[in-house]
């Protein structure tokens, strides 16, 4: 039996998966954790994160940024769905920028609070973004490592702002501001809708995380959001899976490629579950063009080497 197991094993890491017993510890015990070249405060359900548990947790977003830099650099950058730091822990292990960190849940915001005071040039901010609507009545929900609001419990009163009214207090935090990330669990569509006048104004890259089933549960008609892009102008679009690898490009005239990929994650228990969306300005085309082929070659020379918990 053990003969099997091992040649099981050994053919699963020939393909690029590997298998770990499940661990029994406490999902909310505080432990310390390394990400990119940071150690940080983190809860031990994070560990079974499929972000955390991929090598290639994030790498894309920290070479966008990079690629970003090199056109414009002053870039500052955006983080709607901060949680404990782990983006700007990754993106400070490649290039050292101002950002802008938002996170509305308490517990996260003091892991958040705690992390960042070994990096420089950070803020934070504890608040829940969405779009224009009074307070709403919801249920915020923990699951490992990852929090959604649930709108569908009247639970409790949950403060929300859009990043146009933050932006129009502090015009001069955001001043270079050319990448806004945001992975809020199913509140993303809202977020870039309660955005629409700052993305007008400074067209940044748009890196967002995009979920039909997330997106669904608190009523939003997904498809809309590219419309709404490109209106603005937004021509140019990469689709990541969730682990962070690049699936194709399109340009955002290309209804029917949406529309496939929007259908294939409507079953959220499918091997692809959600998408990484990074949206770009006609006006940085070339910016697009560079990640493409950075990300193309990644692809070509690069296994998906995926690490599951069973």
């Amino acid at each position: 039996m053990s003969t099997l197991k091992s040649l099981a094993k050994k053919l699963l890491n020939w393909v690029g998966l590997h298998i770990t017993p499940i661990d029994k510890t406490d999902p909310n015990k505080i432990i310390k954790r390394k990400v990119g070249n940071f150690s940080l405060l983190m809860n031990y359900g994070h560990i079974y994160n499929s972000k955390f548990l991929n090598r290639n947790y994030d790498k894309n977003l920290s070479r966008l940024a990079q690629t970003i830099q090199s056109k414009y650099p002053d870039l500052s950058i955006i983080d709607i769905g901060a949680n404990i730091g782990d983006t700007v822990a990754m993106i400070k292990s490649v290039i050292d920028v101002p950002i802008i960190c938002i996170e509305g849940d308490k517990t996260y915001y003091y892991m958040l609070a705690k992390n960042i005071e070994q990096f420089e040039g950070v803020k934070i901010i504890n608040k829940f973004l969405g779009e224009k609507t009074p307070d709403i009545q919801a249920k915020t929900i923990q699951t490992h490592g990852s929090l959604k609001i649930d709108t569908t419990v009247k639970q409790s009163n949950i403060q929300i702002e859009t990043l146009d009214e933050l932006v129009n207090k502090n015009p001069h935090w955001f001043l270079t501001s050319k990448l806004l990330k945001i992975d809020t669990d199913g509140f993303d569509v809202k977020v870039l809708m309660g955005s629409m006048e700052f993305i007008a104004n400074q067209n940044p890259v748009l890196f967002f995380e995009y979920s039909e089933q997330h997106l669904k549960n608190v009523g939003d008609d997904t498809l809309h959001i590219f419309e709404m892009l490109e209106g603005l102008n937004y021509n140019h679009l990469i689709f990541y899976d969730h682990t962070g690898r690049l699936i194709l490009s399109s340009k955002i005239q290309d209804k029917h490629i949406i529309a496939h990929l929007h259908n294939y994650i409507a079953n959220y228990n499918v091997t692809l579950p959600f998408l990484d969306i990074a949206a770009f300005h006609e006006s940085d085309k070339d910016i697009f063009e560079e990640i493409k082929t950075i990300e193309t070659q990644i692809n070509r020379s690069s296994a998906n080497d995926l690490i599951y918990n069973v």
